[in-house]
């Protein structure tokens, strides 16, 4: 059975609290800052050893760009991650 989905306070001291709790994923993993140091040498370590496509621009925004790096095989299939929050 599945745990209720929970509901936010009722005071506004809690609900700021709940809210950041919620929308604050960086404060729940006290090593993030070597979870992202990990994932940028990771990438970096892809982008110096396989040929690709970088920072194609997809908008106008200066963040809007993406890498494409094909797989060494011919035919294989595509991985597409899309990151939705900010």
């Amino acid at each position: 059975m599945r745990d209720p989905i929970p509901t936010a306070p009722d005071t506004l001291a809690s609900k700021i609290d709940y809210y950041s709790r919620q929308y604050n994923a960086r404060a729940e993993i006290p090593d993030h800052p070597q979870l992202f140091t990990c994932w940028q040498n990771e990438s970096a370590l892809v982008r110096r050893t396989h040929a690709g496509l970088l920072d194609i621009p997809y908008g106008s925004a200066i963040g809007e760009r993406l890498d494409f790096i094909p797989a060494p095989r011919p035919g294989a299939p595509l991985l597409v991650f899309i990151h939705g929050g900010w």
